[in-house]
């Protein structure tokens, strides 16, 4: 089973989970940050995180990452699709984004860098020769200023 944990279908054949049920495309409404949903441990070969640790504090997100790692299988794949601050704030500091759709699609509670993704990957047992930064946007329905980075759950011995 893929997981996908973003407001609207982004990934075909994903079962669909965001805190709250605001469309038909939200399988099942769950906050990630009040346990790992009780669904199988190790029961997921991929789980797809669109703009969600961004509205997490900081704090949380440790938490949330450990709860999502108890249902991947080893060996499965966990992705990050987040706003890359860095792209955000160069293009607002450089006249290209306005204030008004600053405001509009960038509002977050927290912003997070490609750096501080491939930790919380590490720091949940995620190798770090598996992490990988994909490029196209395409193929995870991602807009262009949004970074995708993934990584592997190790395999048990």
């Amino acid at each position: 089973m893929n997981i996908q944990i973003a407001p609207k279908r982004m990934i075909k054949d994903a079962y669909v989970i965001w805190p709250w049920r605001d469309n038909d495309d939200v399988d099942l409404a769950f906050d990630l940050r009040e346990g790992y949903l009780g669904l199988k441990p190790e029961s997921s070969k991929a789980i797809y995180l669109y703009n969600f640790l961004g509205m997490c504090r900081p704090e949380e997100i440790q938490d949330i990452v450990e709860n999502l790692t108890h249902i991947l299988k080893p060996g499965g794949k966990l992705f990050i699709i987040e706003q890359d601050f860095d792209y955000v704030a160069r293009n607002y500091v450089g006249g290209d984004l306005p204030l008004n759709e600053f405001n509009k699609d960038f509002n977050r509670e927290t912003f997070l860098s490609q750096e501080e993704c491939t930790k919380i990957l590490d720091n949940n047992g995620f190798l770090s020769s598996e992490q990988q930064i994909w490029k196209d946007h395409k193929m995870f329905n991602a807009e262009h200023y949004q970074f995708i980075l993934s990584g592997t759950k190790k395999k048990k011995k």
